[in-house]
């Protein structure tokens, strides 16, 4: 026989402390996810605005006739910032070499190699700077002279590069002869360069993609290359050449 306190039996009261127990530990489960879902959140959120600040790197140089170029290369960005003569000129990174970088916009093309640095507006220089040596006929004489990659010899293949000094002493005219094949010649290039730091320059567009090719001496050979070392631009030293030849490469003085 089941005995009442107040018309509530001892059974009905064991199960509602009993339920009153569970929804109590339950609202305590659901406030301890609640809060660690929270902080995590904000852990999450604190990470990803976190700022990094930009990686600026200033330069300026002067040219002869006394015009200051100041300049914020933007690592973090790829960008630079160029000031002359009151003008601000903004460019993104065209490109990347060994000792320098090319910048470009749609009417600038800026360029820093080794130790100088070229401003061109629409294919016009505008600004020019950097430790030059005064050109000389005895600069340009180191260079003069046939060179040849490969032997002539037999059903050897080859390709021959002659520099000779004009004038002006600086400039210069380079010819490229080469074997036949189908009679057409293997590689043809015949272009004018300009001397500068014990370097020769040449610019050219002729496949409608701007490139400068370089062209350095050690001893007693040259090497040709192109100052863009992406791969598109190189490539274009290839087709000057037919069969898949390149001019890039070192060649032997005769």
């Amino acid at each position: 026989m089941k005995i009442k306190q107040n018309g509530i039996n001892k059974s009905q009261k064991s199960s509602t402390i009993k339920n009153k127990n569970v929804t109590m530990q339950k609202k305590i489960l659901s406030i301890v996810m609640l809060t660690a879902l929270t902080l995590n959140s904000c852990k999450n959120n604190s990470e990803v605005t976190k700022t990094v600040p930009d990686e600026i790197i200033t330069s300026s140089e002067t040219d002869n006739k006394g015009n200051k170029l100041d300049i914020d290369f933007n690592n973090t960005k790829s960008t630079a910032t160029l000031k002359l003569n009151g003008e601000i000129i903004e460019m993104v990174l065209d490109t990347t070499m060994a000792s320098g970088a090319n910048y470009k916009n749609e009417h600038y093309h800026y360029t820093n190699w080794h130790n100088m640095t070229i401003l061109e507006k629409d294919g016009k220089v505008i600004f020019e700077a950097g430790k030059e040596k005064t050109p000389s006929a005895s600069n340009m004489s180191n260079f003069e002279g046939t060179y040849i990659y490969g032997k002539k010899e037999g059903a050897n293949d080859w390709v021959e590069i002659n520099i000779k000094s004009l004038k002006n002493q600086d400039s210069c005219s380079i010819v490229v002869n080469s074997k036949t094949i189908n009679n057409k010649k293997g590689c043809e290039f015949n272009k004018l360069g300009l001397l500068k730091n014990d370097t020769i320059f040449i610019k050219t567009t002729d496949w409608k993609r701007p490139v400068t090719v370089i062209i350095t001496k050690k001893t007693n050979k040259i090497t040709i290359d192109a100052i863009e070392k992406q791969t598109d631009d190189r490539f274009v030293l290839n087709w000057y050449c037919s069969g898949g030849g390149s001019l890039i490469g070192d060649y032997i003085k005769k």
